[in-house]
């Protein structure tokens, strides 16, 4: 007669094989979604952005010479590798200062001629060499990381799992659905690396170099004249994108007079995006055209969520699959949303909770309702707050 200890013992080994099988996908999962990114994005990205930064700084140095063009360099002029911004940047600092760039090489050069250890101490770490560094020091460690197969266990695995007797042994690097966003951060982290801080006593340029800021001109606006140039800012983006909402312009700021539901999300982004992109440049002659940006912001992401949420949908119908409670606490459905839908969690992750609710509005999953992915959203947002307390 066989025991019945024999069966039981079976279909628990049979069951620890499915989960270990289970836990080696979801490993591959986010190690080939990370490299892809890595790999495929950011690396070539940042290859692209220092390439043309680069290219920028060449191009400064061969009109003020390499010395002012490592000052230049410092105060993050070649940032943007567009060498229209830098010279924009350039003019304003001169102007800023009322000198002329030949008079600014002498500076820097006298400088650099009468106390080199002073000049190299200061200059001879740049900005651009910096980032040049790191992304050495990045392509290093991602192929270093990616060879090495304990530390990318150790990465995967949750915190406080089992390392030690027969639970470590069997289930010290199992890895769950609900691990995967946490995980896949703590990946990601792993393969950060910070370019140099910059110290540099050209926050105070007036002192090396013994510049004067010229005064500052009445040419400014007015707390009236400000508000108002954003009010027409904001008016201008919400009846650009068809918004439901009627205002009233004060000079205490726009007032909503009435707007409708569906237009709320929209308007708050809009104020928002409006808000930061005036108050960078106030002074812009051509300040209306801020009202394009936001309207276009709030139309990119408006239409990236109906795209991913049309994507998720038939998917889901395809599979029989409801969208609701339910299915939200199933690992495999959730997983599969989350998969779906990384390049617009990604946005939502990093948004503001304008930008958040605006995603959420859009896929409708703003109101609680017994279908829909309203508790998607509410997982995911446990599974933000997870991976932030672990940093």
């Amino acid at each position: 007669m066989v025991s019945p200890l024999v069966g039981f013992l079976s279909g628990a080994a049979t069951q620890y094989l499915a989960d270990e099988d289970a836990s080696d996908k979801l490993k591959g999962n986010i190690i080939d979604a990370v490299s892809r990114k890595l790999y495929e994005v950011e690396l070539p990205t940042e290859e692209k952005a220092l390439k043309n930064m680069k290219f920028v700084k060449d191009s400064i140095t061969t009109e003020y010479g390499k010395a002012t063009a490592d000052v230049f360099d410092n105060l993050g002029f070649f940032q943007s590798g567009d060498i229209d911004d830098a010279r924009k940047a350039i003019d304003k600092y001169l102007e800023k200062y009322n000198i002329t760039g030949k008079d600014l090489r002498n500076k820097v050069e006298n400088l650099l001629n009468k106390d080199p250890k002073k000049y190299e101490s200061l200059f001879s770490k740049t900005l651009t060499g910096g980032r040049e560094a790191a992304l050495r020091d990045r392509k290093e460690l991602v192929s270093n990381l990616f060879k090495d197969r304990s530390n990318i266990r150790d990465l995967l695995v949750t915190p406080g799992a089992p390392t030690e007797g027969i639970r470590g042994a069997l289930f010290g690097d199992r890895l769950t659905p609900s691990g995967v966003i946490p995980a896949r951060g703590r990946l990601e982290q792993a393969t950060q690396v910070t370019p140099e801080p910059i110290t540099s006593t050209m926050e105070t340029p007036a002192e090396l170099f013994g510049l004067t800021e010229v005064a500052a001109t009445t040419g400014g606006l007015t707390g009236p004249q400000y508000r108002l140039r954003l009010n027409d800012i904001i008016t201008s983006a919400s009846q650009g994108l068809g918004l439901n909402a009627k205002f009233t312009q004060t000079e205490q700021g726009l007032q909503v007079t009435s707007i409708d539901k569906s237009s709320q999300s929209e308007y708050q982004v809009v104020e928002e995006v409006a808000n930061r992109l005036f108050a960078a440049n106030p002074s812009n002659p051509n300040y209306r055209s801020f009202a394009g940006q936001a309207s276009n912001y709030v139309r990119t992401i408006t239409n990236a969520t109906s795209n991913f949420l049309d994507a998720t949908q038939k998917q889901f119908q395809d599979s029989k699959i409801i969208a609701d409670q339910t299915s939200a606490t199933n690992d495999v459905t959730y997983d599969k949303w989350l998969f779906n839908n990384a390049g617009l969690l990604e946005i939502y992750a990093k948004g503001s909770p304008n930008i958040k609710r605006l995603i959420r509005d859009k896929y409708g999953a703003l109101e609680k309702n017994t279908q829909g992915y309203y508790y998607f959203f509410n997982r995911y947002d446990n599974d933000l707050d997870k991976l932030s307390q672990e940093k």
